[in-house]
């Protein structure tokens, strides 16, 4: 018996032909027994080191065999390990969960220049799963790791007390919220402690990473840092995020519009320079803007210098991409002498366990 398979022609059925050409069926279940296995939990490495690269050979130096010369990487060890609890993949609620790579740009940029960190007071802005808190800890006096979500405070806890990062303490801080000190009907053991209130005017340095994805919090951001400009000594501002870019359907544009929101809140961009009435709304809650206009507050202006840094220190985490799109800001804060009172600060899947391998020094190459 032969079968008609439209422009195919006729095929004789029990043929190999005839097999692949039957309808592939959608709505069906593979059977129990064909399912993979659920997989063991993996283990991400992620190296870091100071070592620098081998000197490449000279353009067409050959061996005496006469082989060109190639290039050869250094073996390594670790310096230190980081075992962090994390998820691989989380919804917007949950960001928090995931290591993103803004953190992991920042911490390439703290292991090139660890000697801005020596003996500093840090603060952390949501800190997450804890790579950056984690990895500065060692090289600073004190950092304060803070975030907001209940699971992702325990977290953070969870992997600062795994990595012996014996100085950092863990807190509650929400952008978004007025007042300082933070919450003070917060009863949970993230709550600041009275001794802690005076701990903005002794920062060094403020760390923060891939925060910059929600316009409410990008002025919050903004709002809080120029708050702190009332401290005589304010701390420096090490910013890092991604520079996300998609096709807007309101605009019917590509754009950036989180990082774009940033550099007008910043006042490098005009405030009405592709700005909705949503994005206006929010610069005037956060007093970002002059009173009655629609340009950044001379504030803002006067109090904040932020300059983009060069990223082209040594990638020594080869475990993601740094592409154009990751950037490293420098937020430079001035002490504001017109002000005299403290400010509102605010106002202005599964888990995982991953770990980092810390690599300085070469292993000599097994003869």
């Amino acid at each position: 018996m032969w079968e008609e398979h439209g422009d195919r022609g006729w095929i004789q059925p029990g043929t190999q032909e005839h097999v692949d050409h039957q309808p592939v069926r959608t709505d069906l279940e593979p059977p129990a027994e064909t399912l993979a296995p659920e997989l063991p939990v993996p283990v991400q490495h992620i190296f870091y080191s100071s070592v620098t690269p081998d000197a490449s050979p000279v353009h067409g130096e050959l061996d005496s065999d006469g082989d060109p010369i190639l290039p050869r990487r250094k073996k390594r060890r670790a310096e230190r390990t980081l075992t962090l609890t994390q998820r691989y993949e989380s919804t917007l609620p949950d960001c928090g969960l995931q290591l993103w790579a803004g953190a992991m740009v920042l911490c390439d940029f703290i292991m090139a220049h660890r000697e801005l960190f020596s003996g500093a007071q840090i603060l952390e802005l949501g800190a997450g799963v804890g790579l950056v808190s984690a990895l500065v800890a060692p090289y600073c006096a004190r950092v304060v790791s803070t975030d907001l979500g209940t699971e992702v405070l325990e977290v953070l806890e969870k992997n600062l007390t795994q990595n012996q990062a014996t100085n950092a303490t863990v807190r509650r801080l929400d952008l978004l919220e007025p007042g300082w000190p933070p919450n003070p009907n917060d009863k949970t053991r993230w709550r600041w402690r009275p001794s802690e209130h005076s701990v903005l005017g002794e920062l060094d340095v403020v760390l923060c990473s891939d925060i910059v994805y929600d316009r409410r919090v990008t002025a919050g951001l903004v709002a809080w840092m120029t708050g702190l400009s009332v401290y005589p000594r304010p701390p420096v501002v090490f910013l890092a995020m991604e520079r996300r870019i998609n096709f807007s359907v309101e605009s019917l544009r590509v754009e950036s519009r989180e990082y774009d929101f940033l550099q007008r809140c910043l006042g490098h961009l005009p405030s009405d320079h592709r700005t909705d009435s949503y994005e206006l709304g929010l610069m005037h809650e956060f007093g970002l803007l002059a009173p009655g206009e629609s340009k950044v507050s001379s504030r803002v202006r006067a109090c904040l210098s932020a300059k983009r840094l060069s990223t082209d220190f040594a990638q020594s985490n080869p475990s993601y991409e740094k592409t154009a799109q990751l950037e490293l800001w420098r937020v430079e804060i001035m002490p504001d002498a017109g002000v005299e009172s403290k400010p509102d600060l605010a106002k202005g899947h599964q888990i995982l366990t991953t770990q980092f391998d810390l690599y300085t020094e070469p292993v000599a190459e097994n003869k």
